[in-house]
This record gives C-alpha cells, structure tokens and sequence, in this order.
C-alpha cells in the first residue's frame, strides 16, 4: 500500500498539479486512506491469526492400525492423522510420551504420519503420542492415546 501511495504522490509531483491547493488536498485524501487501509489491514492480520489458532485447537489426532490385531516384537504400522485434514499443517514436532517422560521421534507438517509400534507383550497394547505445533507465541499440544489388540 506505500508503493501505491509513493508511485501516486511521485506522479502527481512529476505530471504536475495545477493548483497547490489540489495538492494539499490530494495528499490529505491519501493521508487518510493510507490510515483506513491501514486499520483495515491489521483487523484482517488479527482475524486470519485468530482463524488459525482455532483450526489448529480443533484438531483430533486418529491412529489407523494396518492390521486389525498387533503382533507381539514385530514392526506394527499405525497411520497416525489430523482430522480434520483438509488444510496444510504449520511444521510440527511428534513426541512419544512414556508416563511423564516425552521423547521426540520426529517431525512433519503433513496431515498424517506413520508410527511403527513394536509390543514387547501381550500387556504392552498402549500407545501414547503427543504433537506440538508451535504458533505465534504459544505451542499447542494435541495427544494421542490408544489401546490396541495385542497377539503372540
């Protein structure tokens, strides 16, 4: 918007006004429209901020086994998802959580991601995730637990 202003004020002074008055008054008319556009562009940043942060709170995440029952000490792929999914995701940290202990095992900014669980027994059937999504001057956490059927 200050080029806008720049290139008409640089016009008017090259082209020439007829009449300084017209000027003064060419130059307030801008002076307050530069000022409207102005407020106009700093509601439109704080409501696209706002949009943003509600978005990512209303995020669940979904795990998705490739197989229906887990088999104990082998590679089991669970397909982990934001849902809603229809948007791109701002770069986000993926943790494991184990009790109050949280291990980061990657990162993404894709609506959905693997997570290869491998049961050490029938009893270990619990999985729990947590992904941080740094925005503005906030991170928002979002969990994910599940219990799964687990077989020898």
């Amino acid at each position: 918007m200050r080029v806008y202003l720049y290139i008409t004020l640089t016009l008017c002074t090259f082209l020439g006004c007829n009449s300084p008055k017209v000027k003064i008054e060419e130059y307030e008319n801008l002076q307050r429209e530069n000022v409207k556009l102005k407020q106009q562009n700093k509601i439109l940043n704080d409501s696209l901020s706002g949009y943003n942060k509600k978005f990512i709170m209303s995020q669940i995440l979904i795990g998705i086994p490739d197989e229906p029952v887990i088999k104990v000490a082998k590679n089991n792929n669970i397909k982990i998802i934001f849902h809603p999914f229809s948007m791109q995701m701002p770069q986000y940290e993926i943790f494991k959580v184990d009790g109050l202990k949280e291990v980061k095992i990657g990162s993404s900014n894709k609506t959905g991601f693997d997570y290869v669980f491998i049961p050490k027994s029938v009893k270990d059937n619990k999985i729990n995730l947590k992904v941080k999504i740094p925005l503005e001057n906030d991170t928002i956490e979002i969990p994910a637990a599940m219990i799964l059927q687990v077989e020898e």
